[in-house]
C-alpha cells in the first residue's frame, strides 16, 4: 500500500491548478481566435458587398432577413435586421415575382428583368451556403429606355423605306460591299431576299452582270470612299 507525502499532496494540487489555469487559458484563447475570425470573414464580405457596383444584399432563406447589405442597398432602405421586400420591395409581403423560392428548391442561380418600384432591374439570386445566399441587381432602366428608342427609330427607318419605290441599302467600303441594311424592294429586283444578302456578301456582286461587275464595284468603293455620288 503505498503513501501520499506532503510534498506528493503539494506537488498533486500544483499540478490540478496548473491544468486548471490552462484550461480556462485555452477556452479563452480559442474563443477570442474565433471572434477574430467572425470579424475578419463579416469585414470581407461587407468589403466584397460594398464594391459592387449594385444592390446587393445577403439573405436567409426563408425568412428573407438581410444579414448584410452595401452602400447601394442602404440608399433605397434595405438594412440588415430587415426582410428586402418589407424595406427595398416596399410591400407587406414578400415580392410576387421572387425567384427566391426556386433558388431554395434547386440550389441553382435565377436570373430575371423586372420592372418594380419604378425602375427596371437585372436580378440574380445566388447560393452561398445552406443558410445564406445573396441577391443583386443592376438598375438597367436607362438601358432599357435605350433600346426601345432604337427600335423605334430602326421601326420607323424601316417602315419609311419599305413605301419607296427603289432599293434602300447601307453597305461596308469592301470588296464584296458587305450589306448593313437592304430594303424588302431587292427581292423584287434580283429574286434574292434581304436576309441572303446579309448571309452571303457576295450576292450582291454576283447579281451583278458579268461584264458590269469589275466596273461597278470599283465606282461604288470610290464613291463611298471619297463621299462622292455614284451613278452607273
Amino acid at each position: 500500500m503505498r503513501r501520499t507525502t506532503k510534498n506528493g499532496d503539494k506537488s498533486t494540487k500544483n499540478t490540478k491548478s496548473t491544468r486548471a489555469k490552462i484550461e480556462k487559458i485555452i477556452p479563452a484563447q480559442t474563443k477570442q481566435q474565433t471572434e477574430q475570425v467572425i470579424r475578419s470573414s463579416a469585414y470581407l464580405t461587407q468589403t466584397l458587398l460594398d464594391n459592387m457596383p449594385c444592390v446587393a444584399l445577403l439573405l436567409r432563406p426563408s425568412t428573407r432577413e438581410i444579414v448584410a447589405s452595401n452602400k447601394v442597398a442602404v440608399k433605397v432602405g434595405a438594412v440588415p435586421g430587415k426582410h428586402c421586400f418589407s424595406t427595398w420591395g416596399r410591400r407587406d409581403n414578400p415580392c410576387p415575382w421572387c425567384l427566391a423560392p426556386t433558388l431554395w428548391a434547386t440550389g441553382q442561380q435565377q436570373h430575371l428583368e423586372i420592372e418594380a418600384v419604378g425602375v427596371v432591374w437585372d436580378a440574380y439570386w445566388r447560393p452561398i451556403s445552406k443558410d445564406l445566399y445573396i441577391y443583386y441587381a443592376f438598375d438597367i432602366t436607362e438601358r432599357k429606355k435605350a433600346e426601345q428608342q432604337l427600335k423605334e427609330a430602326k421601326e420607323k427607318y424601316e417602315g419609311l423605306v419599305e413605301n419607296i419605290p427603289d432599293v434602300i441599302y447601307s453597305a461596308l467600303p469592301d470588296e464584296t460591299a458587305t450589306a448593313t441594311f437592304v430594303s424588302d424592294r431587292w427581292r423584287n429586283w434580283t429574286g434574292y431576299s434581304p436576309e441572303d444578302i446579309y448571309k452571303d456578301p457576295n450576292v450582291w456582286p454576283n447579281s451583278i452582270h458579268p461584264e458590269d461587275r469589275d466596273k461597278t464595284i470599283k465606282a461604288f468603293v470610290k464613291a463611298y470612299t471619297n463621299g462622292s455620288k455614284c451613278v452607273l
